[in-house]
């Protein structure tokens, strides 16, 4: 086996293994896998930021449709204030959507 597959099954096992019981430390999944604690940690920490990448696109693509912030925090499963800070990072998207007609959010034109 080539030694990028191996890697590749590695992180996916530290992935598995992490995901089966969310509670385990570090320690306790490496010593499952039989790696290093820094190795879960990288694996994990890279993990984590794809999770959040993916949840960020999700309540951008969410807003886009028009949606509150409570609709999307309950879409998404996250609380509302983190809503509003991943719009608020998307800055130059957000500053678009700020005012309401009737019950959906509608882009401001430039003039208005």
């Amino acid at each position: 086996m080539r030694r990028k597959e191996q890697t590749e099954r590695l992180h996916e096992a530290i992935i598995k293994e992490y995901r089966r019981n969310k509670k385990q430390t570090y320690r306790q999944v490496a010593e499952a896998i039989g790696c290093s604690e820094v190795l879960v940690q990288r694996v994990l920490r890279e993990e984590s930021k794809l999770d959040k990448e993916k949840r960020d696109a999700k309540i951008i693509r969410l807003r886009k449709e028009g949606h509150t912030h409570e609709q999307i925090a309950k879409k998404v499963g996250c609380n509302r204030q983190t809503v509003g800070t991943v719009l608020q990072k998307a800055d130059g998207y957000v500053k678009g959507l700020t005012f309401r007609k009737g019950g959906a959010y509608v882009r401001k034109e430039k003039g208005e």
